[in-house]
């Protein structure tokens, strides 16, 4: 019986965010609005942003997604 692999996303870590959150609106995507990273720094602490962000392009199947330092 052959199985078959499904490819849940593709991204891309850009080094400049904010141009490439541009570029990929400029190609016609529509991305879902910036999410910044947050996360507690060790057990039970307050959850603090990571200096980092994405957006994604959703799609049929899957997703593209964008990412990249912010902070």
């Amino acid at each position: 019986m052959s199985q078959r692999y499904w490819l849940d996303h593709v991204g891309l870590v850009a080094k400049n965010f904010d141009a490439a959150e541009l570029a990929f609106r400029a190609f016609g995507f529509d991305l879902t609005p910036r999410s910044r990273h947050s996360a507690p720094l060790s057990p039970g602490a307050a959850r603090e942003l990571l200096g980092s962000s994405n957006c994604c392009a959703m799609l049929t199947q899957g997703y593209f997604e964008v990412a990249g330092l912010t902070d």
